[in-house]
């Protein structure tokens, strides 16, 4: 493979060149078709890139962390649509990742589309099984670390608006929703 192909490559670490490679060429990959994938097929994309975090080896890690991000980057707009869909896949998806590292992306993934579709993601974790499951709770414990205080607000409100919606909820209901809220 010529050298201009591989971008930044450094003979002395072999490892760090194949992930910078992966990571530069998928880049370009997606921005590239990107614009061309539907949104289901780029919900597809997501889910699939998702999938590989089950696997242990970093490339597969860096790999999935490359595709997630340029997708949430460039193209969350085409994702407005399936949220519901992708926090239920992540939800599902969350007990089989081991590394800290991939769980961490998941979760990065719900706080991305949370920023933009907060209502989206509060009405999709609303619908996991109560009493919540460790899961659930760190699902909604991301949400609130990494949202920004109108976020947060925002977060609030929807709960606030549910609540009185549906009031038909027992305090054994509202109780371990509230404290990842508020902790």
């Amino acid at each position: 493979m010529p050298r201009e192909k591989l971008d930044f490559y450094d003979p002395t670490r072999p490892c760090q060149n194949i992930a910078r490679v992966i990571k530069v060429n998928i880049t370009k990959v997606i921005k590239e078709f990107g614009p061309f994938l539907t949104s289901r097929q780029m919900t597809e994309l997501l889910l699939t890139a998702l999938l590989y975090l089950r696997e242990t080896r970093i490339s597969s890690i860096v790999t999935s962390y490359t595709i997630t991000h340029v997708i949430l980057e460039n193209y969350k707009h085409k994702l407005h649509k399936q949220v519901p869909e992708i926090v239920h896949k992540i939800y599902q998806q969350l007990g089989s990742i081991h590394q800290f590292q991939g769980r961490q992306i998941m979760l990065t993934v719900v706080s991305s589309l949370a920023h933009s579709y907060m209502a989206e993601v509060c009405s999709a974790l609303l619908r996991c099984p109560f009493p919540m499951d460790r899961f659930a709770a760190d699902m909604w414990c991301a949400l609130t670390k990494m949202s920004s205080n109108f976020d947060l607000v925002v977060l609030m409100n929807i709960l606030l608006k549910k609540l009185q919606v549906n009031p038909k909820v027992t305090e054994n209901d509202i109780i371990p929703l509230a404290i990842p809220v508020l902790g």
